[in-house]
């Protein structure tokens, strides 16, 4: 909810990276809300099954194609040509509303972590200062940092954590805390954004 308000208040001032968060923030609320009133499980599935790939294109837009030393573009290629092998097959076999496809979530999840090693390294490669906490990019890379390998880890294990109750509350909760992580990393680097327009806006 605080990247979506933080969204709004901040819009003429987000730039073109602060506005793919704020986009996927209002792409990823839809499911959330919808998930409260409609219990049909189809049409959850559904909804929930196409977020992925779109999630999957938004994070690509903010990490991958940013990416430019040609060793680096070819891990990139190979990342998604994987995506893609675990998709076709999945999405045949199982549909994609039969059931939630946590295969879908663990492999772009990876590519995320893949990719914003790629971004860290070819930063450090080419001196620039990653860890500028000035920056929105910074805090967009942190969320995302807790949250993809978390959200990997959880997943990969769907359907057997929802049999065990020892471990499936455990395991939600901890996926919840870097979630509530990512969304606050978001909004600060949003606030970043709108901080730093303002000052722009004041030496003009």
């Amino acid at each position: 909810m605080a990247p979506l308000v933080a969204g709004l208040l901040f819009f003429k001032y987000l730039n073109k990276e602060s506005r793919i968060i704020f986009l996927l923030v209002i792409i990823a609320t839809v499911p959330q809300v919808l998930t409260a009133f409609i219990a049909q499980a189809v049409f959850l599935n559904t909804l929930y099954n196409i977020y992925t790939p779109v999630e999957f294109v938004m994070i690509y837009l903010l990490f991958g194609r940013q990416i430019s030393y040609r060793l680096f573009k070819s891990i990139r290629m190979v990342s998604v040509v994987v995506f893609l092998g675990v998709s076709v097959p999945v999405v045949i076999i199982a549909g994609i509303g039969n059931r939630f496809l946590n295969e879908w979530v663990c492999a772009a999840n990876l590519c995320y972590v893949c990719w914003i090693f790629l971004f860290i390294l070819q930063g450090l490669l080419d001196n620039v200062e990653i860890l500028d906490s000035g920056s929105p990019m910074f805090w967009y890379l942190a969320g995302l940092i807790f949250y993809a390998p978390a959200t990997a880890l959880v997943f990969s294990f769907y359907y057997s954590i929802g049999k065990n109750s020892l471990i499936k509350d455990d395991l939600w909760v901890i996926h919840d805390i870097f979630n509530t992580f990512m969304y606050i990393f978001f909004a600060a680097g949003m606030y970043k954004n709108y901080r730093n327009g303002v000052r722009l806006k004041r030496r003009a």
